[in-house]
């Protein structure tokens, strides 16, 4: 991965962030962990949950610079199958995070009971493995491409353009992105 463009770089290394935050949630979900309900006494499962939310928020603003910069990119590339698909899985996985996000909540404020945490775990399950496969496709299909698609200026100034988006709503004690 020596060779992204500055674009590839922010996106690859949000993709791996993304990947061990499904990763963390699959681990807790399955098996005996997920046998063992949320314990909200339990202050360290508690920040991990909070951080669980926050990482489902930036999963839809990363979706948006996706829809709204990359996608279009790819379209003009001349390959508008490519876009449309990873569009289309954007909205098949978008509402799988939001109940997971919604649920979450819930467990913070109300506990695990009342089915909470079978449905937690399923819907964490269900987004594990369309997050999986979706990541993967845009690894070997998007990040390795920016080189074809864009001149340095371009790639350094969507680059910036995009960090600097991710670090707003967090001076602005923003909550992330509401799509």
């Amino acid at each position: 991965m020596g060779n992204l463009t500055l674009l590839g770089q922010v996106l690859h290394e949000e993709h791996f962030r993304i990947l061990v935050c499904i990763s963390d949630l699959q681990n807790r979900v399955c098996g005996e962990a997920g046998e063992r309900a949320f314990d909200p006494a339990d202050e360290q499962e508690r920040a991990e949950m909070q951080d669980l939310i926050h990482a489902l928020d930036r999963v839809l603003e990363h979706h948006a610079f996706e829809e709204d910069v990359v996608f279009p990119l790819i379209r003009a590339d001349g390959d508008a199958a490519l876009a449309d698909l990873l569009a289309r899985e954007h909205t098949v996985i978008e509402p799988t995070s939001q109940r997971l996000r919604v649920l979450a909540a819930e467990i913070l404020q109300f506990g695990p009971g009342d089915g909470r945490w079978a449905d937690f775990r399923e819907i964490g399950q269900v987004l594990f493995s369309q997050m999986l496969s979706h990541l993967e496709k845009e690894e070997m299909t998007i990040v390795q491409r920016f080189d074809r698609l864009l001149d340095a200026a371009t790639d350094h100034r969507l680059a910036l353009q995009h960090l600097s988006s991710r670090l707003l709503p967090a001076v602005a004690g923003g909550q992330g992105a509401q799509r």
